[in-house]
């Protein structure tokens, strides 16, 4: 999948998942353990990663529910 093919909300795995959490890297919402600056293949949804979009969409002043939608879509570009 790529990104807005499909409703993203914790529990999916792919490589969608993968450009959100790469999106929410490099815009300062989402660091990871290791230091690195990028992931790559295919990433899980899970709980660090929803409260990152979640930090992201309070700041876009749109709905807060965790998921990317094609509102949070819009935003994130």
């Amino acid at each position: 999948y790529k990104l807005g093919d499909r409703v993203l909300k914790r529990g999916m795995t792919g490589t969608d998942v993968t450009e959100l959490a790469n999106i929410l890297i490099r815009k300062g919402y989402l660091f990871l353990k290791d230091g690195s600056t990028s992931l790559s293949g295919e990433t899980f949804f899970d709980e660090v990663l929803e409260d990152a979009l979640k930090k992201f969409q309070r700041k876009q002043v749109i709905t807060t529910h965790g998921q990317v939608n094609q509102l949070t879509l819009h935003s994130l570009h």
